[in-house]
């Protein structure tokens, strides 16, 4: 995926699954084995917006991927396959968290990289996970103002270094952005919010509400509140009602 266009990630498709293998064919005749993995394990993605094995350490275990133990490494291994299913930080998922974690720790069995000791001893250690949403301050502005760099680039209107898409560009190519959000206008919409749906929620059943504020001279956002809380599964929240067609 890494060198595929973010467009055509989702396709399903005859020509789609050519250019895998021609790609994975490329890939193995100039690089060998560690290098590959290296590469993807430095791109993947580890769900709650960590990419890459280093990132993902210190999202789910507050601490350097060198300082990992077996279990904790082989948790993390599992995640990519599925980074929604196997979250383990999500108290619903824990449970296919641990099969997975399992399973890999019988692939490494299995493969000789580990002894069956080794395993058994990891199953069985207590896991402490990093707890609390990742910190990000009006996230539905972020990821819109995300969604609008990445459409910039694929139209060519950012630079875009070799060997190098357009997602890993926004993620992790060093770009500064400036953008129009007033922080203090940010928070206060975002607590107007919280203050008038709980007003009516238990009255009227009112659980959401979203709300953009916007510099009527300049037409610049000032505020955007995609949603009551952006962390919040049970109504969308992720979803940005004030973009929402």
């Amino acid at each position: 995926n890494v060198y595929i266009p973010p467009e055509e990630r989702a396709e399903r498709s005859l020509g789609r699954k050519i250019k895998e293998v021609i790609l994975a064919i490329e890939l193995k005749r100039r690089y060998d084995d560690d290098q590959i993995l290296e590469w993807y394990l430095n791109q993947v993605y580890y769900g709650n917006f960590a990419y890459g094995a280093e990132a993902a350490s210190w999202r789910y275990f507050g601490k350097p991927a060198k300082d990992l133990t077996l279990a904790e490494a082989a948790m993390l291994a599992g995640i990519p396959s599925a980074p929604g299913y196997y979250s383990p930080i999500i108290p619903e998922n824990r449970p296919e968290a641990i099969r997975r974690q399992h399973y890999v720790l019988d692939l490494m069995v299995e493969h000789g990289y580990i002894s069956q000791r080794q395993a058994d001893e990891a199953k069985q250690e207590e896991l402490i996970f990093e707890e609390g949403t990742f910190p990000i301050r009006a996230p539905h502005f972020v990821f819109y103002v995300r969604d609008i760099l990445i459409k910039m680039c694929e139209k060519g209107w950012l630079e875009l270094p070799e060997d190098t898409d357009c997602s890993q560009l926004v993620y992790r190519g060093g770009l500064r952005v400036t953008t129009s959000l007033d922080l203090p206008l940010q928070q206060r919409a975002e607590d107007i919010i919280e203050e008038q749906v709980s007003a009516i929620e238990g009255r009227y059943g009112g659980h959401n509400a979203a709300a953009v504020v916007i510099e009527p001279a300049t037409g610049e956002i000032l505020a955007m509140v995609g949603s009551r809380n952006y962390f919040r599964e049970d109504i969308d929240g992720q979803v940005n009602i004030t973009i929402s067609e």
